[in-house]
């Protein structure tokens, strides 16, 4: 009798598929090239009987994935799921199609770059490398799902951003931790949450129906607080990582 495995193919940019499949190797969670595309393999998979629950359980992590790679390597677009196939051993595939996401075109970014050498070695700086830990860390923590669920919106106003912040300050008990980590200043938070929060600053994609206060003095850009929250996720995720002994 021979052994099968699951997997699942993915839709999306080459470009950040090509990054994923360079980080993601272990074979507890891996992205891979396959003829010329790429595919999700998961150990979590096997346990399951039937195409649409592998379907299901990869959609879960997928998610995880695409809101990782929009933060850590700027993707435009999300990461889906596609086929799920039922690969044998000798490498027939029994495949079972869903309706499938657009591939999209190559971005035509460096997938590796040496950044240097150490004592005669080169050091290899992977874009992706830091998802690495963080997809696995989603599947047993909540927050850091819903964290990167959050990120996976597009485009990314207002209220989702304020609601990646709640996520974060929840888990920190707090605002102030981030500020003692030195991931953010107090004059910089306070102007994010206080324009998030301003019709006047920002119109109909304020948080509240009506000013509560004064509109901020020095409104903070859509720009600067994506830019802003970008950083906090990141530093959250990469302090998340360290405490769960998966990061560096």
């Amino acid at each position: 009798m021979s052994e099968m495995h699951w997997e699942t193919q993915l839709a999306g940019d080459p470009t950040d598929l090509a990054m994923l499949a360079e980080a993601l190797t272990d074979p507890a969670l891996a992205v891979a090239a396959r003829g010329d595309g790429y595919v999700l393999s998961s150990t979590d998979f096997e346990a399951l009987a039937s195409a649409g629950a592998v379907r299901d359980r990869a959609k879960e992590i997928v998610t995880a994935l695409s809101g990782s790679a929009r933060l850590e390597l700027g993707a435009h677009v999300s990461v889906e799921v596609g086929a799920v196939y039922r690969v044998h051993d000798d490498g027939r595939r029994d495949v079972t199609v869903f309706p499938e996401p657009a591939v999209l075109h190559w971005r035509g970014l460096p997938v590796t770059v040496i950044v240097g050498t150490a004592g005669g070695t080169s050091q290899v700086h992977r874009p992706a490398d830091p998802i690495s830990a963080w997809v696995p860390l989603a599947q047993s923590d909540p927050r850091v799902a819903k964290a990167l669920r959050l990120r996976n919106h597009d485009p990314l106003k207002w209220v989702e951003l304020y609601r990646i912040y709640e996520v974060l300050a929840d888990d920190m008990g707090g605002s102030t931790r981030m500020i003692e980590l030195g991931w953010v200043t107090n004059d910089k938070l306070e102007r994010f949450t206080h324009t998030a929060d301003s019709v006047g600053a920002v119109g109909d994609d304020a948080r509240h129906g009506r000013e509560r206060t004064q509109p901020p003095p020095r409104p903070l850009s859509l720009s600067a607080a994506r830019d802003l929250i970008d950083r906090l996720l990141r530093s959250w995720l990469t302090w998340k990582s360290r405490e769960a002994g998966q990061g560096d």
